[in-house]
């Protein structure tokens, strides 16, 4: 038995992951290893927020062949890791819009599109920067 309870307190310590929910408003400073997001959703990081991630994973908040997807910056997103590449990825995604009035920032691309479809847009009257590589890319 205490094998078992040792085994669920390590993997929920060592998993911090957002499966499928990106439907949600960030109120307070948060880290997480991978967002995954879904249809129809919409994240918001209020202001003096700042969303964070907790390894160093490339591709942190997913968007993969999913649509409708509204991204909504008001605080700060840093993945905070010198080797995640990608903040924000969307590939084959469909008529999303994200609108940055915070700060969007890390070492490599913060927002990526690869092979995307529709009307999407992306509106900003923040700063979206990076110390090694284009904030914004298009494949």
């Amino acid at each position: 038995m205490r094998f078992f309870l040792l085994a669920i307190v390590i993997f929920i310590s060592t998993s911090n992951n957002v499966e499928t929910n990106c439907d949600v408003t960030y109120s307070s400073d948060t880290a997480y290893n991978t967002i995954v997001c879904a249809d129809n959703q919409t994240m918001t990081v209020n202001e003096g927020v700042t969303l964070s991630q907790s390894s160093g994973q490339s591709s942190w908040i997913n968007i993969i062949g999913e649509e409708n997807f509204t991204l909504v910056n008001n605080g700060t997103i840093d993945p905070g890791q010198t080797n995640a590449w990608q903040a924000i990825s969307l590939q084959d995604a469909t008529s999303f819009d994200i609108t940055n009035n915070g700060t969007i920032t890390g070492p490599g691309q913060m927002i990526e599109f690869i092979g995307n479809k529709g009307t999407s847009t992306i509106t900003y009257t923040g700063t979206i920067s990076t110390t090694s590589h284009a904030p914004i890319t298009n494949y």
